[in-house]
Formats: C-alpha cells, sequence, structure tokens
C-alpha cells in the first residue's frame, strides 16, 4: 500500500504545467521563487525563534526588492491561514511590483507544484520542499535561527549547490536566489545533498 506522505504536501509533477499556468496568469517562461512562512503568536517555549509580523513583512520587502532586480523570475507568497492581512493589505505594504503573486487559499501542493526554490525562515514547508527536492533558501535576516543545517552563503562569495542554502544578507539576496535558481537542476538530481 503506497500511502505517500502523510504529512507531507503531494506535488504533482504531471500537473505542473497546468498549475503554473493557472497560478501565474500565463507566466510559463518563469523562474518561481515561494515564499512560504508560518505564521506563529510570539509565546511559547520557542518564541525566540519566531518571526514578529513586523519581521515577516521586513523579509517580504526584502525578497520583492531581490526579485525586482531579477530577469525572468516571479515571487509567489503563499500566505499562512493565520496571516492576519489580506492581499490587497499586504500589497498595499511591500514595495511595488508586478512581479509577485499572493496566494491565501491555494493548497500547499499546489504552490509547491510549480516551485522552482522556497524561501522560509520556519516552517513545515522547509520539510516538505526538501521531501519533494525542491531547493530551499532559510533567509534568516535576524541572525538567530536555521530551522536546518544549511549551507551558508554568507561564508563564501559563490555558494556551492546544495539542498539547504542560509543567508542573513538582504544585499545579496538576489544573488543568493539566481545562484540557487541556476543550479537547481544539479540540485534535485543529486542524493548526496539530500542524505543530510
Amino acid at each position: 500500500l503506497n500511502t505517500e506522505p502523510l504529512l507531507l504536501a503531494k506535488v504533482s509533477p504531471a500537473d505542473r504545467e497546468p498549475m503554473r499556468h493557472r497560478i501565474l496568469n500565463g507566466a510559463d517562461q518563469t523562474d518561481v521563487v515561494v515564499y512560504a512562512v508560518t505564521h506563529k503568536p510570539p509565546y511559547g517555549p520557542r518564541f525566540y525563534i519566531y518571526e514578529t509580523e513586523d519581521e515577516v513583512l521586513t523579509s517580504m520587502t526584502d525578497l520583492v526588492r531581490a526579485v525586482n532586480e531579477m530577469d525572468g523570475t516571479r515571487l509567489v507568497i503563499k500566505s499562512h491561514p493565520g496571516y492576519p492581512y489580506t492581499e490587497s493589505e499586504l500589497r498595499s505594504l511591500l514595495p511595488e511590483s508586478d512581479k509577485i503573486t499572493v496566494l491565501q487559499r491555494e493548497p500547499f501542493s499546489e504552490v509547491l507544484s510549480v516551485a522552482d526554490m522556497l524561501v522560509s525562515y520556519s516552517s513545515t514547508t522547509i520539510d516538505e520542499a526538501v521531501y519533494h527536492r525542491v531547493p530551499v533558501l532559510l533567509y534568516d535576516r535576524w541572525s538567530r535561527y536555521s530551522h536546518l543545517d544549511a549551507y551558508d552563503c554568507d561564508a563564501e562569495e559563490a555558494c556551492k549547490p546544495a539542498a539547504v542554502y542560509y543567508t542573513t544578507s538582504p544585499e545579496r539576496l538576489s544573488t543568493t536566489l539566481s545562484h540557487i535558481l541556476r543550479n537547481r537542476a544539479i540540485v534535485r538530481e543529486d542524493d548526496t545533498l539530500y542524505a543530510r
């Protein structure tokens, strides 16, 4: 009995292109960077690793600015069901860009199916992406938490191919995103990168 992953999103490679066409409104020749974080209240036993709402917005702003500098790239912001802002409110708080898609109700399995990479801070979406061989960037502007053991892109000028990357630098974000997108085919095929 093949149950597929019981706790993780199930991506559909066969449906990837139709989903991309629907979610991206026909922009098929585009690299897709998905940003997904879990909205967590600032209390509990691990409160020190949670991002505040302002910090989440700052991270999103950094990503919008980075994607605006890149050609052929679209940022898909997947809002957590507990996130307090509507799409229009969120857009009003972010820099202007025609390279953003905000998704609120779509299942994460569909969103992950169209992703070329995932950017997050602390979320099970990271584990889901790694399971499905979607490269992950842990963006920790605050230099305080890494969800998984990751390749530190801040330590070297050029990142090596990896399954999971880590950066704290908003200034190098577009360069880091471009590197990850350029190497995603290598990363998807290299079993040793996922052995960790």
